[in-house]
């Protein structure tokens, strides 16, 4: 089970940093704060 969670853990760690740099490039784009916190909002649902 312990492993199981730890590739869980992994997972999600990789897939928030995919997300992360996914959002380095469009705030690139477009810098706008509003924009910024909607993006937390859907990260933060996908962890949750």
């Amino acid at each position: 089970a312990r492993k199981n969670f730890g590739s869980k853990l992994g997972t999600t760690l990789y897939r928030l940093g995919a997300a992360s740099k996914e959002i380095h490039r469009q705030v690139k784009g477009q810098k706008s704060v509003k924009f910024l916190v909607q993006m937390a909002a859907k990260l933060i649902e996908r962890i949750n």
